[in-house]
């Protein structure tokens, strides 16, 4: 058995979240995306709405809000798991609405997905697939790694040649 009790206090009520920060996380091969929302109002709050991803100005992800329990005066964190088809390096913004008591906010946040984190779940996928332990050393290259390498031998075998035929020209006039 449930018993809830209201305790009205004196003094106006206000209702007032604050979407604060949108930060990304990986744990493991995993990319969470963590939406920070303040209660700065002096009621606890309940409040749903939706996420939105943006890669430039295409839309790429879209995820329901539901948090409960923003007491005031804390902050909360809504956590979610970002899907594996976005996961990729570079910059985002991230559209959060909120609804809540009949108001409305709504905040656009940068955020920026590093090259290297991208690897190092790919690289993390990879153990996990194989079910083997990778060595810490292990160095994971991409098909750009691999093209960018290879114009690098390239132009080396080139100048290679080019220095020879020009010793062998200093050699043969002096």
């Amino acid at each position: 058995m449930q018993v809830h009790i209201l305790v009205k206090v004196p003094g106006p009520i206000t209702h007032n979240l604050v979407l604060k920060s949108c930060k990304p996380h990986w744990v493991g091969a995993d990319l969470f995306l963590d939406i920070e929302i303040s209660n700065e109002g002096n009621v606890y709050e309940k409040s749903q709405g939706l996420i939105t991803i943006f890669n430039g100005n295409e839309e790429i992800f879209k995820q329901d809000i539901q948090m409960n329990s923003i007491y005031p005066e804390t902050t909360g964190v809504y956590s979610f798991l970002v899907p594996k088809e976005i996961k990729d390096f570079g910059e985002f913004k991230a559209k959060a609405t909120l609804g809540y008591a009949e108001k409305e906010t709504e905040e656009t946040f940068a955020f920026n997905i590093k090259s290297k984190d991208v690897k190092q779940s790919k690289l993390i996928e990879l153990a996990d697939e194989k079910k083997q332990p990778i060595e810490s050393s292990t160095i994971l290259l991409t098909r750009d790694n691999l093209i960018l390498i290879g114009i690098g031998i390239l132009m080396m075998f080139i100048i290679t040649i080019l220095t020879s035929i020009v010793i062998i020209k200093k050699k043969r006039s002096a």
